[in-house]
């Protein structure tokens, strides 16, 4: 076994043996080869092996020039390596410079529906949605990959049947080796079950917000309503305040007026004992008039006249009492309702002065409330526009 093929795993199989067969009939070979070096390091050579034949024709040895090419075949199997990395993880399709699709992966034809054969030749702008490809930026955009800038973003296109497909995507100038854009390569990433994840959450969080507003609006006026209750009760708390000092003013005249009705009894008793008084002096006038005779004549008309001022006395007497007594039972009447009226308006005091209390701290809470809905109103659309910037 030549020494050149020393530790290599093929150095069996078939083909080597063919490669030396074509040495031995005087046919050169040029090619990568791997080989294996001391220790077992492999490397990687760009040789030629030339058979060298005598003046008569016949072979008698063969020649190997070879240059050392492991570094750049690493760097180069580095560089297969990542790209193929990509492409078994991203759609991957190729442009020429006017846009029109070249070569594209499994990946890429998946995530549209269509087969290779279907796009092939096509333009680009057969992605596009609606009227997006007549615009000034589409232009612009092919404009800036042509002059070797790159584009990244997501992307909204449209797949085989008019389906809308989102693509989290890289367009890339490649440059050839003057450094003149040739093509351009798109490196893309379906997302469009996220962005329609996406899409439905926006949607949903926008209800939530007009939900969300409305519930602030109604706890808006609701604080408002509550306000004016509390305005209300307040009123009506001072009124019953009011009602009761006048109340009490009335009690303390019902009093006085007991009082005097009271007073009034004892001078009609003595107004009483004065017609008693001159009625007994009537009554002695008349008795000395008769005795007196013709000369007493004068005397007994005075007597009569005592005596009749006397009835009448007792008449009036009598009419003021039982007036008075009348007026004694009203105030007693008014005295009672004036006392139910001071317990219903104390009743109505406290009850006032507890809605109040109350009214203010429902007046607290839905003032809270509203704070809260504002705040959530606040989170909902910072939530909102977050889902809508994960979409630009």
């Amino acid at each position: 076994m030549p020494d050149d093929c020393v530790g290599l795993p093929d150095a069996k199989s078939q083909d080597y043996r063919s490669f030396w067969a074509d040495l031995r009939s005087a046919r050169a070979r040029t090619a990568e080869f791997r080989r294996i070096a001391k220790g077992g390091r492999e490397v990687w050579i760009q040789a030629t092996y030339t058979p060298i034949l005598d003046p008569a024709g016949k072979l008698v040895k063969v020649v190997k020039y070879a240059t050392d090419i492991t570094a750049q075949k690493l760097i180069s199997a580095d560089h297969q390596g990542q790209i193929s990395a990509i492409g078994r993880t991203h759609g991957v399709i190729e442009f020429d410079l006017d846009g029109k699709i070249l070569l594209a992966n499994d990946n890429f034809l998946a995530a549209t529906g269509y087969r290779l054969d279907e796009i092939s030749g096509r333009h680009h702008s057969m992605f596009m949605p609606g009227d997006e490809a007549r615009s000034d930026a589409y232009q612009a955009f092919w404009q800036k990959l042509r002059a070797g800038d790159f584009v990244a973003g997501i992307h909204k296109r449209v797949g085989k049947g008019g389906r809308p497909v989102w693509l989290r995507a890289t367009y890339n100038p490649i440059f050839d080796a003057s450094g003149r854009v040739c093509k351009v390569v798109k490196y893309a990433t379906d997302i469009t079950r996220l962005i329609t994840s996406h899409l439905a959450a926006v949607s949903s969080a926008q209800v939530t917000l007009g939900n969300v507003e409305a519930v602030a609006a109604a706890s808006e006026e609701l604080t408002a309503s509550v306000s004016e209750i509390t305005r209300a009760a307040d009123s009506g708390h001072r009124s019953a305040e009011v009602m009761r000092d006048n109340v009490t003013r009335g009690e303390a005249a019902v009093a006085r007026l007991k009082e005097t009705t009271s007073a009034m009894n004892g001078v009609i008793k003595l107004i009483q004992e004065i017609a008693s008084q001159i009625n007994l002096l009537s009554l002695n006038a008349t008795i000395e008039a008769s005795r007196a005779g013709e000369a007493g004549r004068g005397f007994t008309v005075v007597a009569s006249e005592i005596k009749t001022l006397s009835g009448q006395t007792a008449t009036a007497t009598e009419n003021i009492a039982r007036q008075i007594a009348e007026l004694q039972d009203v105030s007693r009447s008014v005295d009672a309702t004036m006392t139910g009226i001071t317990g219903g308006i104390s009743a109505l005091h406290e009850a006032s002065a507890v809605l109040s209390s109350a009214i203010e701290e429902q007046l607290a809470m839905t003032r809270s409330i509203a704070g809260n809905m504002h705040q959530a109103v606040d989170g909902v659309t910072g939530t909102t526009d977050s889902l809508a910037k994960m979409m630009q």
